[in-house]
């Protein structure tokens, strides 16, 4: 559990700074060609690949994994108030989608790899089949 909370709270800061501070740093840059493609690389490219480590990582919690993108999500809606000054749904279901299929994804292969390493397994000899 205490692991769980230390990688949550790494996750916390990193979209901290993902959805406040590099926005802000990108739109300070005064070469304006750099500024809009930036804002671009930033919001269409490292904030989904961001999201989707969130929602790899989230499925080794304990407990209540597939909440762990959500306290994320609302920091972006957050960030989008006082940022951009308005809220673009498309990129919160964006954000969303990727985070939670890529937990969907680690979850099935999670699965499939127990299913098989049980297969592997050798069966134990019954105890009730006697030797002659």
């Amino acid at each position: 559990m205490k692991r769980d909370l230390k990688v949550f709270l790494i996750m916390m800061a990193a979209s901290l700074f993902l959805f406040f501070a590099l926005p802000i740093l990108v739109n300070l840059v005064p070469n304006e060609q750099f500024s809009i493609y930036g804002t671009q690389v930033v919001y269409l490219i490292i904030n989904v690949i961001f999201m989707g480590v969130v929602g790899w990582f989230a499925v080794s919690f304990e407990k209540y994994s597939f909440v762990v993108p959500l306290p994320i999500l609302f920091v972006f809606t957050v960030s989008q108030l006082f940022v951009l000054g308005g809220i673009l749904p498309v990129l919160i279901l964006t954000y969303a989608e990727a985070a939670y299929m890529i937990f969907c994804i680690r979850r099935i292969l999670t699965r499939m790899k127990d299913k098989a390493e049980k297969k592997m397994k050798p069966k134990p000899f019954p105890k009730s089949v006697k030797r002659r």
